[in-house]
């Protein structure tokens, strides 16, 4: 009977140690996975919150810079406004080598003149031309375009202007240009046979392009010249 106690009451008490093992495992188990988990939320929390705030600081940057940059520019320009300068400017035109009527160009697409057989007068011109262009530039000067431009009136066309020579100038340094013996860049041609006995103005135009703010630009008349009566071949 003894022997049945004792018996009974070891496997009583192995039982309550497995028990209480197995209670410990769980109860550690339960700790280390609660622990992962509260890891993880916080790692993404706080990765979410790194994104957003880099974010921010990065739109921040952008206007900030953006902004700077802009009133940078509105200030540069303001600072250009009251250099007013005019260049000096020559130009002779020491010959007329060729002034001819000529047929329009077949490979152009007709007009009405062609279409007529309408004639129109070119002329060919050597001029002498000096350009000092130092005093338009300032430190907002980012370069400058200057054109030699014939001005005249004619029966058939109120205002005529035609390009004859142009150029671009990007240093101060080299500013300063003198000719002696120029022929026009492009073709001196009228629409039409008026040009024979017609006034033309030689003008000078220039457009300057600053590095910050608007164009500005005008125009100078410096020769004024009639055309030949009759034609020079």
């Amino acid at each position: 009977m003894k022997e049945l106690r004792r018996c009974f009451s070891e496997r009583i008490v192995s039982f309550l140690r497995s028990f209480r093992f197995l209670s410990s495992s769980l109860t550690r188990a339960s700790l280390y996975f609660s622990h992962k988990t509260r890891t993880r939320e916080t790692t993404t929390t706080t990765k979410k919150k790194m994104g957003h705030t880099i974010w921010i600081r990065a739109n921040s940057l952008f206007t900030f810079s953006t902004t700077a940059l802009a009133l940078v520019a509105v200030l540069a320009s303001m600072t250009d406004i009251w250099h007013v300068a005019e260049p000096d400017a020559f130009l002779r035109v020491k010959s007329i080598e060729r002034f001819r009527p000529v047929s329009p160009n077949m490979h152009r697409k007709k007009s009405a003149s062609s279409i007529n057989n309408e004639q129109n007068d070119e002329a060919s011109l050597n001029f002498q031309l000096r350009l000092d262009l130092r005093p338009l530039f300032s430190w907002n000067t980012k370069q400058i375009f200057v054109s030699i431009d014939a001005e005249y009136e004619t029966e058939r066309n109120k205002y005529n202007t035609i390009s004859l020579w142009d150029s671009i100038v990007t240093q101060k340094t080299n500013a300063l240009l003198n000719y002696q013996n120029v022929r026009n860049k492009y073709r001196f041609i009228d629409q039409g046979t008026h040009l024979r006995g017609t006034e033309v103005n030689y003008t000078v135009r220039w457009e300057v392009m600053p590095v910050a703010g608007k164009l500005y630009g005008g125009k100078k008349v410096v020769e004024t010249m009639k055309m030949p009566d009759e034609y020079v071949n």
